[in-house]
């Protein structure tokens, strides 16, 4: 038997249908004039970041899976990544306590420096006397995992951060050497790395030129220090000759970094100049001594 539906029942359904619909939109219009209202700073509308973050807190399925302090952290590195500029970073706190052992030269790990060639993560060289030396690792070996874990897909600062680890503890790499076709673990247990900020050496040449070849590592805390005392020990071995090797160095200090340079040219030389947003300019210029600015010298800054 059909259902009979009279003209005011009619009209009754399609109010009631439009008044959910219109309900429906004003509550969603309501939310967003909320979120930009309450989520604007400085005119900068932070909605956005908001309703996502509300989205995932009520309604992804693993809630235990979600950290947000780690959420946090990749919300405000994508933001800065955003920027497009290689020299402006967001650190968090352990890639900042990274980096703080960098500077002064310390750090717990094997004692290795690593590089990305093609397409590998390569070890540059062992630091000498550590666990990475001892175990027998050699410049050119391909970690292709650590404690199994491949590192085809990792970043050269996730693989570090994955080596180094409390003195005491072992890690794994698995490594590929020269032309072997086969793979081998080696296990290295961690101590505490003190890291050479240069080295340099006295290496003749074929027609007898005697030339100081100065590696450095890395604009430290210490490394004008220790520049100093290897710079008056090149002054007195009678060398002809500088090669600067910069190879792999990832910076660090300016100040240190602009000390050094004052050995290589005359004094008040312009080194570095800086401009901020307004367009006020900082000038380093070199403070000398210029002990080596009459020296031949080569720098190299690239493999």
């Amino acid at each position: 038997m059909d259902k009979k539906y009279n003209i005011k029942t009619i009209a009754c359904m399609v109010l009631i249908g439009i008044a959910f619909v219109t309900g429906f939109y004003f509550h969603e219009y309501i939310s967003e004039d909320y979120y930009k209202t309450a989520y604007s700073i400085d005119n900068v509308d932070f909605s956005l970041l908001k309703k996502a973050w509300d989205q995932v807190k009520d309604n992804y399925v693993d809630q235990e899976k979600l950290d947000q302090e780690k959420m946090i952290y990749g919300a405000t590195s994508g933001m800065v990544k955003a920027i497009g500029d290689p020299y402006t970073e967001f650190f968090d706190p352990g890639e900042s306590k990274k980096l703080q052992e960098d500077i002064n030269g310390t750090f717990e790990g094997v004692g290795i420096q690593i590089g990305s060639k093609e397409s590998s993560i390569k070890v540059i060289s062992p630091i000498k006397g550590t666990p990475a030396e001892k175990a027998g690792l050699r410049p050119g070996d391909i970690i292709l995992a650590v404690d199994k874990k491949p590192t085809s897909d990792l970043s050269i600062d996730q693989v570090v951060n994955m080596i180094r680890g409390p003195k005491g503890t072992k890690v794994v790499l698995t490594i590929l050497r020269g032309e072997e076709k086969e793979s081998k673990d080696v296990e290295i247990t961690r101590a505490v790395i003190k890291v050479p900020s240069l080295e340099w050496e006295v290496v003749e040449t074929t027609n007898g030129k005697k030339i100081a070849h100065l590696t450095i590592f890395q604009f430290s805390d210490t490394v004008y220090q220790d520049f100093r005392k290897a710079g008056f020990e090149i002054l007195n071995s009678g060398v002809d000759g500088i090669i600067l090797d910069l190879r792999n160095n990832p910076g660090g200090l300016v100040n240190h970094a602009n000390s050094i340079a004052g050995w290589f040219v005359e004094k008040d030389l312009l080194i570095l100049s800086e401009k901020d947003k307004d367009g006020s300019k900082t000038e380093f210029k070199s403070s000398g001594p210029g002990n080596f600015a009459s020296y031949p010298l080569v720098i190299l800054v690239k493999d």
